[in-house]
Order: structure tokens, then C-alpha cells, then sequence
């Protein structure tokens, strides 16, 4: 301890030294309080960067060019082949050898929709078609699967949030 050494080495008598001795004692036990929360702090800090370390590798695999595309479930288009002809949920799941839970699991992953949700929107895509075509709503409703007028727009209303008119 370099302090140390210096104050010993000073010639001046202990009793005059005295106040520079209690400041000195002072500073270390201050040090020595300080050492638990600084022992904290690093490890506290070791641990930000093992996270930090792991964060970027996470990252640096996500944005990887080799990084595997998610698979697209083969029976995606024939799921939404089924359901754009109108078929129940449970009679699609029954022609493609899936229980309903697996074609709702299948259809969430391929789709980001519950199958019947799924139905929906596509019922509303081949009506929004035929509206543009210029057919009367009230035959659009009825060629794409609505049971009237009214439902058509109940269904366009909850599914985009606007009227039917607004979206032609």
C-alpha cells in the first residue's frame, strides 16, 4: 500500500499525524463496506453480458442466410380448397385423415387462422370478387354462400371493420 508506506515514512510525531491516520482508516473501512455491493455489482454485470452473449448468438442464427425457411404444411391448399367450397370443419378434417383439433393446430400454423375463421375470410374474398363484378349484392350473398343480404354484410362489417359499400 503505497499510502501506507508514505505515511510511515513522513517524520512528523504521531500525535500531529493523528488526523491523517483517521482519515486513512477511514477510507479503507469505506472500501471494505463498498466491497459486498461491488462484488454484487460484477457479478450482477457477468451476468448481463452471458445473456447479452446469448441474445446476439440468437440473433445472429435467426438472421443466418442457412437458417431453415418454417415448413409449409403439404396439406395447406387442400385445406383451403376444402374450406372455400363451403364443407364443414369436421368434414374437411375427416377427408384429410386429421381430427378437427389437428386441422385447427394445421390451420393456425399455415394459415394463422381456426379453420372456421378461415372459411370466413375466404367466403368474404369470393364475395368481395363477385360484388366488383357489378352482380346485385343480394345475388353475391347468395353465390358465395351467405344465407342473405344482411348476413353478407354482417360478415363484411366484422371481418374488415368497414361496410361493404365502402370496400367497392
Amino acid at each position: 500500500m503505497p499510502e501506507a508506506d508514505a505515511f510511515a515514512e513522513r517524520g512528523t510525531s504521531t500525535l500531529a499525524r493523528l488526523p491523517e491516520a483517521v482519515a486513512f482508516a477511514e477510507r479503507g473501512t469505506s472500501t471494505l463496506a463498498r466491497l459486498p455491493e461491488a462484488l454484487a455489482f460484477a457479478s450482477l454485470r457477468a451476468q448481463v453480458e452471458a445473456r447479452l452473449q446469448l441474445l446476439q448468438a440468437a440473433v445472429a442464427r435467426r438472421l443466418s442466410p442457412t437458417a431453415a425457411a418454417p415448413s409449409v404444411d403439404p396439406a395447406a391448399p387442400a385445406i383451403a380448397t376444402a374450406l372455400g367450397e363451403g364443407r364443414t370443419v369436421a368434414e374437411v378434417a375427416w377427408d384429410l385423415g386429421y381430427s378437427e383439433r389437428q386441422l385447427h393446430r394445421r390451420s393456425l400454423l399455415a394459415f394463422g387462422y381456426a379453420p372456421k375463421t378461415l372459411q370466413r375470410i375466404i367466403r368474404f374474398q369470393h364475395a368481395l370478387r363477385l360484388a366488383r363484378t357489378g352482380i346485385p349484392l343480394a345475388q353475391v350473398a347468395i353465390t358465395a354462400g351467405y344465407t342473405d343480404q344482411a348476413h353478407l354484410s354482417n360478415d363484411v362489417k366484422r371481418l374488415s371493420g368497414v361496410q361493404l359499400s365502402r370496400l367497392l
